[in-house]
């Protein structure tokens, strides 16, 4: 490729190494999962049975595990390509191309596991309230509005990440994503999308204060 056709200036290496990286996210899958152990555990002592949002929460870890596994197989990928970019590493070797279009899909599969995985959380607690208030008619009402504007918000962020810049031949990424505009959007819909996260939830926590019944229940 023309673009690494001359070694990069050499800049600072990565301030977190691999090894640490994945020693993070396989620790923050263990302690979620001994969390969710204690969940169903008190769960099942108490009520000798899970609910439909327990199984949200479940679903939410499953994603995390697989996310895990991808980082796991695309990590080295990542930090090949940070390494060549930065001129630490050089020349490329003959799998570059292919090694950094295998780290790109991975980072596909992180963001949909990611957003999928969060809003699941959000659901359950949904699930959890409905079955607080279902006696309370206006949580009804109340509840099924903010049902339907977390569903909305869930799809928005999967349709604004930049799928052309990620699943795309490296060629492509190279020319048409780094360009002014392209950054611009990737730090707007990062914003955004973050924004709505707390938006989300915000509105969620509402259902218990606009219906104080459900907290005496």
């Amino acid at each position: 490729m023309d673009l690494f056709a001359e070694r990069p200036p050499v800049t600072e290496p990565a301030k977190v190494d691999q090894t640490l990286f994945l020693r993070v996210i396989w620790s923050g899958v263990i302690v979620s999962l001994a969390f969710l152990g204690i969940r169903l555990f008190a769960r099942w002592k108490s009520f000798k049975k899970l609910f439909l949002d327990d199984g949200f929460v479940i679903f939410a870890w499953l994603l995390a595990l697989l996310t895990a596994i991808d980082w796991q197989i695309v990590a080295k990928f990542m930090y090949q390509f940070m390494a060549i970019t930065s001129g630490r590493l050089w020349p490329p070797p003959a799998t570059f191309v292919a090694d950094t279009e295998r780290y790109y899909k991975g980072s596909v599969i992180v963001l949909v596991f990611f957003y999928t995985g969060l809003w699941a959380v959000k659901f359950s607690f949904l699930l959890f309230f409905k079955r607080l208030g279902q006696n309370v008619a206006r949580q009804k009402v109340l509840w099924w509005c903010v049902f339907g504007f977390t569903v909305a918000t869930y799809l928005v962020c999967l349709g604004d990440i930049q799928y052309s810049c990620l699943a795309a031949p490296l060629a492509t990424l190279e020319m048409h994503c780094s360009t002014d505009s392209a950054v611009h959007y990737q730090r707007v819909t990062l914003a955004f999308n973050c924004a709505v996260d707390v938006v989300t939830d915000y509105i969620s926590m509402s259902i218990l204060c606009q219906s104080p019944e459900l907290i005496d229940i």
